[in-house]
């Protein structure tokens, strides 16, 4: 089989098919994200042990178990995501594999319906921002990053909030999340100077250490479930002195990735590559926002 391994660098390997450990279940990758968390290991900003299988979002069909498990889930299909606690594929062998091997207590049951779609890694990874709605409501909040998951943050709450954007260089999507009537600006040139909420979209520490300035007191700094917390360890000691609050956000359920984002979706997919080739994938996620691989003929193989 393929699969996608950190060999301080991520290559695309063939292997056999890997043992099924206690606790674990072997599965047929349907579809797998590249996200932020894969761009920090390249970068090398986030550690990951040579020879470990990368990939912490996707989905599977389970084909096996180990001995000592339940067989029940066979035939099932089930969501992998990574977790504020422990990073998701961080910690244990990823998704990025023609047959990952995955530990049983990481995988989130999920409708075949759902299952077949490639979108709905879109929907699943960005169910977060309806958890976020209960923490800007009436607040000044500042969203830090111009890419697709500001766009579509600033549309969801634009209505519940007054919303500023902070940019740390130009590109495309700029003009787009000023046409929601969201004040975007470079970030030394933003109007206000102090914010309630700041909700961070970006996977620089530096531009963090820039903003921190800009939180008020006993201020809210909100991380989606795909930023490690660590990130922000460069600024404790700044928050501490403010007693600002930093709170990893929850996902969601499907439907609700569907309401935040779904009717958008066109206007983001050129931004989006899918495959059903490894190497393509790698490739594809230093252009694109988000590159996905998906074996559309293999739900049933």
């Amino acid at each position: 089989m393929k699969c996608v391994l950190w060999l301080n660098g991520i290559m695309v390997v063939d292997e056999g098919k890997p043992p099924i450990r206690r606790g674990h279940v072997l599965g047929k990758l349907i579809t797998a994200s590249v996200t932020h968390i894969e761009r920090l290991i390249s970068l090398g900003v986030v550690y990951s042990e040579i020879g470990r299988t990368l990939g912490s979002m996707g989905i599977i069909r389970v084909i096996d178990v180990n001995s000592n498990s339940g067989s029940t889930c066979i035939g099932k299909y089930y969501l992998v995501l990574p977790r504020p606690d422990s990073i998701g594929g961080i910690h244990f062998d990823g998704v990025l594999a023609n047959y990952p091997v995955l530990p049983i207590d990481s995988l989130i049951p999920l409708a075949e319906h759902y299952a077949l779609r490639p979108e709905t890694i879109l929907y699943a990874e960005l169910s977060y921002i309806h958890d976020l709605t209960k923490y800007v409501r009436n607040k000044e909040v500042l969203v830090v990053g111009c890419g697709p998951s500001s766009y579509l943050v600033c549309n969801h709450i634009r209505d519940l909030c007054n919303v500023y954007v902070a940019c740390l260089s130009y590109n495309n999507m700029i003009s787009k999340i000023a046409e929601l009537g969201v004040y975007v600006a470079n970030i030394d040139n933003l109007s206000k100077l102090a914010y309630d909420v700041v909700v961070f979209l970006s996977i620089s520490g530096y531009f963090l250490n820039r903003v921190v300035k800009y939180i008020n007191n006993k201020g809210l700094i909100l991380l989606p479930p795909t930023i490690p917390g660590d990130l922000v360890s460069i600024v404790n000691y700044e928050l501490h002195a403010k007693r600002v609050k930093i709170l990893p956000l929850k996902y969601g359920s499907i439907d609700s990735g569907i309401k935040a984002i779904g009717k958008h979706l066109d206007k983001i997919k050129r931004l989006i590559s899918i495959t059903n080739d490894f190497n393509d994938l790698i490739n594809n996620m230093h252009y694109f926002w988000r590159a996905l691989i998906h074996n559309k003929h293999s739900s049933k193989s």
